[in-house]
């Protein structure tokens, strides 16, 4: 069968979309907390991935969701926001609270948003792949 005319599964096309590209947003996001150049351009490189990776979508042949992948999708997309919600209120407990208040803590917090950013987002990203793929079985 020609390379061109394969069907991507939805599972796959989830493990792109979401497993995947996930990883490459935490990564970047890691990369950009180091202070040193080269960890910026694989940054870069991380950031052209997910790209990529979410560009894959617009390819003509894949399959199509059925009823269950759907249903599953929606559970796994419901878990990674209840997720997601916990540890915004976590974060904000620990950072705001404890760190700031009552250990004095100083933190230029804006060398800290862009990656602090890509991280969640490849954190729920990774999370609604991992929880499609526990659904999935």
């Amino acid at each position: 069968m020609n390379e061109s005319k394969k069907i991507v599964s939805y599972t796959v096309q989830v493990k792109h979309r979401y497993l995947l590209n996930g990883l490459a947003w935490i990564v970047a996001g890691i990369f950009l907390i180091i202070p040193f150049k080269i960890f910026t351009m694989m940054s870069t490189v991380c950031i052209i991935a997910t790209l990529y990776l979410k560009t894959m979508d617009f390819r003509k042949n894949k399959e199509e969701a059925d009823e269950m992948a759907e249903a599953n999708m929606n559970a796994a997309m419901a878990r990674t926001l209840m997720v997601g919600e916990i540890i915004l209120v976590v974060f904000a407990m620990v950072v705001g609270n404890i760190m700031v208040d009552y250990m004095g803590l100083k933190l230029n917090i804006a060398a800290y948003i862009t990656p602090g950013l890509l991280i969640f987002l490849g954190l729920l990203d990774f999370l609604v792949g991992l929880f499609f793929k526990q659904e999935e079985q």
